[in-house]
């Protein structure tokens, strides 16, 4: 049942990824299959013809030896060459199409995970199918291509079986059916071994990656640095050792029982096609039958052996596949978790910004494809092989109990707002709002007229600038990183302008290549510090023409006189952009801002002037006053 069971879900699943990549590459695909299909059908084809002309030169030359077996010989060499040939075709035009299908398919997947919310992401069950996808099968993420370029390896591997057992039969059916029989049991023992090696894959999974972490402490400087002063790194590699030699013994004692069966097994296959070569060559000494028909029949029983050796691996690798493609179509054709892409079009209906009612909670986001799959998954393995999982004991996850609350608050355009306030009472979440990277439980919010659910997520990303503490330190040259848009291509005048308000121009024209010059020593450029990519980061933010600019910790890493010069620039700014800056640099706010407002456990408790607030606002006197002083 098992055997049945995976190829019916290979087939299914090659048949769905054919349709996949044909849809992109449709000449190609048919192409370059049609002529995968045929080589082995050529090959089979060919050497029937050989045994032919032998059994034609053996008549024509009678009984003398020399006189045939030279001719005979020479079509031998000519078919090994022809099928040689044919195996040099099919690999290299299986290369060719499996690098185009890379391309193709790298491309798109990348254009489907740039449609995720960034919640989804950021969640344990995102986490979950990645790993699933990267780690836990033979092809990770470049399953699909895998069962496409299997295709015609089964069908060749079908084909020669056929052909094999077709000239075993025409030889003598009751030799043909103990050569088939003989083979099973082996067949089978290789089958399932691949299988038990999955055996408690995922505990192993989850094992390998605790203990690889220790392995990773040397991988970068910070991590060796940290190693060597905290004076541990022995300990790291002796945890590490222990660790994995726990999980290859487990996997090294199942694969031992099965290789001793196996070594039984393929004992009595090995005999029976001794045996079976013992009769053809009587035959032959007789003359019961001819040298080409010899040679043929005795060729096809060892390809039929080892055809069926490679059938029993082909399947569970390709199962494996299989299972993580259902991994990576439920992760692209997935509409739980992405971006909405259609709206209303963006009108100006007034200069406000506002929040009404706003009421939220962070909570994990949850992906019910995914485990109503892992089920189906978990579920068939038990059933067909035994593959029951170690339970291991998962604390749900539980929701924040940070609450955010916001009644009414309307920011005008133009305005420079400073947001303040301790560590975790809400400013990065009432930003996140505003972004609509999260969305609140109720209330809403209304950008310039538009209500945020009523609009796409590009159209509302169009009209927003942020800079988060996070920023990605992409290793791309200075010009591509602060001036990369979809919209034009790079203008450098633009940039050097938005470089100079960040006070980055300052170490870019001390660099040799200046705005061409390469970043991160993964690409064998620069090393900027921490300030300079955050001045870097701030040049990108400015550069893109938006109506507000977001910036959450703008000069945490930059030094004071940079910081002052920074804030100085942003005063300047185009009147009719918005700036909304969170930070706890409490001083330099002060001259920047037209408002501050004030977070305190997810609630708004102050909102005005500098001086306002120092009179009416306790929470805002203290944060001021404990920089001061």
């Amino acid at each position: 049942m098992k055997f049945i069971y995976v190829i019916k879900e290979y087939i299914k699943m090659g048949l769905k990824c054919l349709k996949y990549v044909y849809n992109m590459d449709r000449k190609g695909t048919f192409f370059r299959l049609s002529i995968l299909i045929i080589f082995p059908i050529l090959s089979n084809v060919i050497n029937i013809i050989n045994a032919r002309l032998a059994d034609g030169m053996q008549k024509s030359y009678g009984t003398g030896v020399m006189s045939y077996v030279i001719p005979v010989f020479a079509f031998l060499v000519a078919f090994k060459l022809l099928d040689e040939l044919f195996s040099f075709f099919s690999n290299k035009m299986s290369l060719l199409w499996s690098n185009n299908l890379n391309q193709l398919v790298q491309a798109d997947q990348l254009k489907k995970k740039k449609g995720f919310t960034i919640p989804f992401i950021d969640s344990s069950d995102y986490e979950e199918l990645r790993q699933r996808i990267e780690f836990g099968y033979s092809g990770g993420r470049y399953s699909q291509i895998s069962i496409v370029r299997s295709i015609p390896t089964f069908l060749s591997i079908l084909i020669n079986l056929v052909f094999a057992m077709y000239i075993a039969y025409s030889y003598n059916w009751m030799f043909a059916t103990l050569i088939l029989l003989s083979s099973l049991p082996n067949f089978y023992i290789l089958f399932v071994r691949i299988f038990a090696s999955r055996k408690n894959w995922e505990s192993n999974l989850e094992l390998t990656k605790y203990y690889n972490i220790f392995a990773g402490m040397f991988m970068n400087y910070q991590n060796l640095k940290d190693a060597k002063s905290s004076n541990n790194s022995d300990k790291f590699i002796n945890t590490y050792k222990d660790g994995i030699r726990k999980i290859t013994d487990e996997r090294l004692a199942i694969q031992k029982h099965y290789i001793n069966l196996g070594f039984i097994a393929s004992l009595l296959t090995t005999g029976i096609i001794f045996f079976i070569q013992f009769f053809v060559i009587k035959d032959v000494v007789f003359g019961s039958i001819l040298i080409g028909q010899a040679t043929l029949i005795i060729l096809q029983v060892s390809r039929f052996e080892s055809q069926l050796t490679d059938l029993s691996e082909f399947l569970p690798n390709q199962y494996e596949n299989t299972v993580a493609s259902k991994y990576l179509f439920l992760q692209s054709e997935t509409m739980e978790n992405t971006d909405k892409t259609t709206g209303k079009d963006f009108v100006y209906g007034n200069d406000k910004i506002e929040f009404k009612d706003i009421n939220f909670k962070y909570v994990d986001t949850p992906f019910i494809g995914l485990h109503q799959l892992n089920k189906e998954i978990d579920d068939v393995a038990k059933k067909y092989f035994g593959l029951q999982r170690k339970e291991v004991e998962k604390k749900e996850k539980k929701d924040s109990d940070f609450n955010l609350h916001i009644d009414n608050l309307v920011i005008n355009r133009g305005e420079k707002i400073a947001v303040v306030g301790k560590n975790g009472n809400g400013k990065t979440t009432f930003i996140q709002l505003l972004l609509n990277i999260y969305q609140p439980e109720s209330g809403s919010i209304t950008l310039f007229g538009n209500d945020l659910r009523e609009l796409s997520q590009d159209t509302i990303n169009e009209q927003f600038s942020p800079l988060y503490q996070d920023y990605a330190q992409n290793a791309l040259k200075v010009n591509e990183y602060i001036g990369f848009s979809e919209k034009n291509d790079i203008d450098m005048e633009k940039v050097r302008y938005t470089a100079k308000l960040a006070t980055a121009d300052d170490f870019i024209e001390k660099w040799d290549d200046k705005y061409e010059q390469q970043l991160g020593v993964y690409m064998k450029g620069v090393k900027p510090s921490k300030g300079q990519w955050q001045k870097l980061a701030l040049a990108r933010t400015f550069y893109k023409d938006a109506s507000v600019i977001i910036l959450d910790e703008p000069t945490a890493a930059i030094d004071s006189l940079s910081s002052k010069k920074i804030f100085e620039n942003l005063k300047n700014l185009d009147t009719n952009q918005t700036i909304i800056l969170i930070s706890h640099n409490m001083i330099d706010i002060v001259d920047f801002a037209d408002r501050i407002i004030v977070f305190e456990q997810g609630r708004i408790v102050g909102d005005g002037s500098h001086a306002d607030l120092l009179k009416n606002c306790a929470t805002y006197k203290g944060l001021y006053e404990s920089e001061v002083k």
